[in-house]
């Protein structure tokens, strides 16, 4: 009986890691961006990407912050799985960071890029993931409305960010505006 339960668990693991994976790309993928680039000539300067992690950490709510746990992700399997063609572009930089359990919307993905023209491709690859999770039919509807509604890809200079963060918290408008 143990193992027919721990069978079950296992399947509906390998079903959340995929939940929000393999769904087309809506025509409507630039709605996600906002590009911060107008005002900033840096992008050549060297910013720490834990540093913006921590400054989008401390933007959150007081009473909220607490309770807002993220794990960085190493395993290039996995990244690969939540962005497919990032591992194609060389990055100075690579901070992903995804909830304690997966289900949740709830991701950070901070990258360097080496290269300024290849901005566009992880725009590209960031707003995909973004529309995949809140068109996805393997997520709870009100997962998918919080993607929808609190997920946006920011840009500046060769940093691109993609920020999804649950009801109730705050995206900061440049999170790339104190380094």
């Amino acid at each position: 009986m143990k193992r027919f339960i721990l069978g079950i668990l296992s399947v509906a693991c390998v079903f959340s890691f995929a939940a929000c994976k393999n769904q087309t790309i809506s025509d409507d993928l630039d709605d996600n961006i906002i590009d911060i680039n107008e005002n900033n000539n840096s992008s050549t300067e060297t910013k720490d990407l834990e540093n913006v992690y921590d400054y989008i950490i401390e933007a959150q709510p007081e009473n909220l912050k607490n309770d807002l746990t993220f794990f960085q992700e190493t395993d290039q399997e996995m990244i690969e799985s939540y962005y497919p063609g990032l591992s194609d572009i060389s990055l100075k930089q690579e901070n992903i960071y995804t909830p304690a359990i997966i289900g949740f919307a709830q991701e950070i993905a901070l990258v360097e890029v080496e290269n300024s023209n290849d901005v566009d491709k992880v725009k590209e690859i960031f707003n995909k993931r973004i529309e995949d999770c809140k068109n996805s039919v393997a997520c709870d509807p009100e997962i998918n409305e919080i993607w929808a509604t609190n997920a946006e890809v920011q840009v500046s200079g060769n940093f691109v960010a993609m920020i999804a963060l649950p009801e109730g918290y705050a995206i900061p408008d440049n999170v790339f505006a104190n380094l």
